[in-house]
């Protein structure tokens, strides 16, 4: 995977122990699979922008404070 995923992982990872938030209540709050979301931090699978968007929304940041342009 690129700098881009790597970058998002460790944003969204940082915002979550931040607020305390685990990956299941990430999950339930995006509606995107716990597995999904494991995978997409372990950098195994490369996020889709909607999902981008539903992780900012459930963070309370903008998509681009997550995805590197």
């Amino acid at each position: 995977m690129d700098q881009q995923e790597s970058t998002f992982a460790e944003n969204v990872r940082s915002l979550m122990q931040a607020k305390d938030m685990s990956q299941d209540e990430l999950a339930r709050l995006t509606g995107v699979g716990q597995s999904a979301i494991a995978n997409i931090l372990g950098r195994q699978s490369r996020p889709q922008q909607r999902t981008v968007k539903k992780f900012a929304e459930a963070l309370g940041v903008q998509p681009s404070d997550l995805w590197p342009e």
